[in-house]
């Protein structure tokens, strides 16, 4: 009325299935590990390629630029030298009685004594 005892090849049957079970489910892991990596491996590479992408679109615009400042650049030196330029010529065609008079003006000022009046 008890249970019959398990003969010995019963028993053995239940280790290769227990075997078995264990090596299909270490090839399964294995696969898995193996997909895993090629999934990151290719995660990597994509990022990589992003990477190199925003790096050209970076250095295109960093181009753009300092080619936009150097013509902002370009464009107020040559305002700044005409500017002396006309400068230079107004003070050229003051009279040397008007140079002469703005050069003791000037010192005046300078030293610290009271300008002159004009006459």
């Amino acid at each position: 009325m008890g249970q019959a005892p398990r003969s010995d090849g019963a028993a053995e049957g239940g280790l290769g299935r227990l075997i078995e079970t264990e090596a299909r489910l270490a090839e399964a892991l294995a696969a898995a590990e193996a997909s895993a990596a090629a999934l990151v491996e290719a995660a990597r590479a994509a990022a990589r390629a992003e990477n190199a992408r925003f790096q050209e679109v970076l250095e295109g615009e960093t181009a753009a630029l300092a080619a936009v400042v150097a013509a902002e650049r370009d464009t107020e030196i040559a305002r700044v030298a005409a500017a002396a330029e006309e400068q230079c010529r107004r003070l050229q065609e003051l009279p040397e009685a008007v140079v002469e008079e703005l050069a003791a003006h000037l010192i005046e000022r300078i030293l610290g004594h009271a300008p002159r009046s004009r006459s």
